[in-house]
């Protein structure tokens, strides 16, 4: 009987060195892509001066909001309900742009889709607010760790109350929630 050895089974270090290293070089490349999430490529929207009426294979999947080119959604985190010239909800999508260029393409392009803007402030998290017809729109802008911007845009209905939506108290006039009546009952 012949007994076989290679370099490997006589260096016991070797021999348990390959099994970890596998095990932690997976280890590290579930955490990396742990952290990729899924998104998509959103289609640009812009309401140029001269654009014509993009064909339906372009048309974009929202047409009541600019969408910058290159946008990827963060499917993970955006949840939009509605039809798409009147949905409600939050698209949360990453550009290559730094964050000063999409502050000034959503300050450019918003008006262009009838949006009337509230308020600006341009900061580290810059934030645009925007209303139109009977829906407020907020614009999130910061910085990604890796370059580029991450793009919070957040569409809700205007308060139904006969103000501005705030009271002379800083509150809001939210419309009233009927509840039904609670009953106790005792725990058996």
């Amino acid at each position: 009987m012949t007994v076989c050895h290679t370099a490997a089974s006589k260096n016991p270090v070797n021999n348990g060195f390959r099994p970890f290293s596998s095990i932690l070089l997976a280890a590290a490349l579930a955490s990396a892509l742990a952290g990729c999430g899924f998104s998509t490529p959103l289609t640009p929207s812009s309401k140029a001066p001269d654009a014509g009426t993009p064909d339906q294979a372009q048309a974009p999947q929202f047409t009541d909001i600019p969408i910058p080119a290159g946008a990827r959604m963060d499917l993970d985190r955006s949840l939009v309900l509605g039809p798409r010239d009147s949905w409600t909800g939050r698209l949360v999508f990453t550009s290559s742009a730094a964050p000063n260029d999409m502050f000034e393409f959503y300050a450019r392009e918003l008006p262009r889709f009838n949006w009337t803007g509230i308020t600006a402030v341009r900061a580290g998290t810059s934030v645009l607010s925007y209303s139109r017809d009977e829906r407020i729109a907020t614009v999130q802008i910061s910085r990604t760790t890796l370059g580029g911007s991450e793009v919070l845009l957040t569409i809700s209905p205007r308060s139904s109350g006969a103000t501005s939506g705030v009271t002379s108290s800083g509150g809001f006039n939210l419309p009233a929630v009927s509840a039904p009546p609670v009953s106790r009952q005792p725990l058996r």
